[in-house]
């Protein structure tokens, strides 16, 4: 049992003996991507004095378990099929995934969380069910898209929005998406709480000397060479395709410039690959892969470009505004939220390749420019996107919520499962 002090949490200044509030974030993969990464940054910071932080993966291991465990944060591991096998629904997959939904419930009533916070469509469907069966006091649901994938699977916004009006709290990281999820039905306005994105900018602010000059040797750049990146998993709505052509516009006026594409391939690698071939640009292109040394990678480049067909709030910005680089994005979801226009960054059309690259050649044209506006970009988001900030704001709503509910003390005591 715990004894901690909330000093005007509600206007009035209050202290509670309670055990610790066990959250358990449920996500769908531990792969590198911007969900993820947030939840191993929330699980790695949340007070443990006060929370018991748990992870839960419905489909099995990814690159990111090793750095949870390192973090000695727990995590869980289902083996969900998914519904679905190329396209198909597959009644093998169907019976499957009903033993993964039992063996969640039963995880959940041993293990009596305060709190399920669900991350991403399957996530929220199956968490839900299995959070009401096993009577936990409190679901969140966190977004962190614009949804439109609603639009081409309308049962599946139907279970949404039947969720979204029964669930306690509706997680978002921008006003943008705040917007469109207060739309989607009655009264949910007031369950929809903005948190914005925060990342640790102290760890882009260190990448020099040696270690760089080696990163640059085995990528194949020379020191003098303009580095354009984009840094974002290969998925048709990034835009990477938009970027190449970009890049095929720049480069005749810049032949010199390499093109960093830091990703992990999601499927459509081959096809950008042959995009750059026809353009005859392949050599100026450098695929990465997956990496997990971002901030290093983002010391490299001298124009970080996003070129999505939609966000919600991008990480991808915020690091690149934390190394101190000038951004081309595109207008899309929450980008003007972090990025102001003419100041710390270019702000484009989506789906515009010339627009993408006049943007760059802006900026490669104009260094001076580039270098105040990414100076500018860093002090933005030191002042508004600190991790600290979020983790506060989270620790805050969770508490608010529990004890607005009298969660702490309704929690089930049975051991006895379904």
């Amino acid at each position: 049992m715990l004894l901690f002090h909330l000093p005007g949490l509600y206007g009035w200044q209050m202290q509670r003996v309670m055990k610790k509030i066990k959250v358990a974030f449920l996500t769908v993969k531990l792969e590198i991507g911007g969900t993820e990464k947030h939840i191993l940054e929330v699980t790695k910071r949340i007070d443990k004095e006060r929370f018991d932080p748990l992870v839960i993966s419905l489909m099995g291991r990814g690159e990111l378990q090793a750095e949870f465990e390192k973090e000695k944060i727990r995590v869980e591991v289902f083996n969900y099929p998914g519904l679905r096998s190329n396209g198909r629904l597959k009644i093998g997959n169907l019976f499957s995934s009903l033993g993964v939904f039992y063996q969640l419930v039963r995880f959940l009533r041993r293990e009596k969380p305060h709190i399920v916070h669900a991350y991403l469509p399957a996530a929220y469907i199956m968490g839900f069910l299995a959070s009401r069966l096993a009577r936990v006091p409190t679901f969140f649901v966190g977004k962190r898209g614009l949804g439109t994938y609603r639009q081409e699977k309308p049962f599946l916004d139907i279970i949404e929005k039947f969720i979204d009006k029964t669930t306690d709290v509706i997680t978002v990281n921008s006003n943008k998406l705040r917007e469109i999820e207060s739309q989607r039905g009655k009264h949910l306005a007031k369950k929809i709480k903005l948190i914005y994105n925060g990342i640790d900018t102290a760890q882009y602010s260190h990448n020099t000397g040696n270690d760089l000059a080696e990163l640059q040797r085995q990528l194949g750049l020379d020191r003098d060479t303009p580095v354009v990146g984009i840094v974002a998993n290969l998925i048709p709505y990034k835009g990477h395709r938009e970027f190449i052509e970009a890049a095929s516009i720049v480069n005749k006026e810049f032949p010199d410039t390499k093109y960093l594409i830091i990703g992990r391939d999601d499927g459509i690698g081959e096809d950008l690959r042959n995009l750059a071939r026809t353009l005859n640009i392949m050599d100026t292109l450098i695929f990465t892969g997956a990496r997990n040394d971002i901030p290093a990678l983002l010391a490299l480049i001298d124009i970080q470009v996003l070129a999505s067909h939609e966000e919600s709030l991008s990480n991808a910005i915020l690091e690149g505004m934390a190394a101190g680089n000038p951004l081309v994005v595109t207008d899309v979801g929450g980008n003007t939220e972090m990025v102001i226009p003419g100041e710390t960054g270019i702000v484009v059309p989506p789906r515009n390749p010339e627009a993408l690259a006049n943007g760059i050649l802006t900026l490669l044209r104009d260094r001076e420019k580039a270098g105040k506006m990414g100076l500018a970009g860093q002090e933005r988001v030191k002042n508004h996107f600190d991790i600290n900030k979020m983790i506060k704001e989270m620790e805050e709503l969770y508490i608010q919520t529990i004890t607005k509910n009298g969660s702490h003390q309704n929690i089930p005591q049975s051991n006895q499962c379904c």
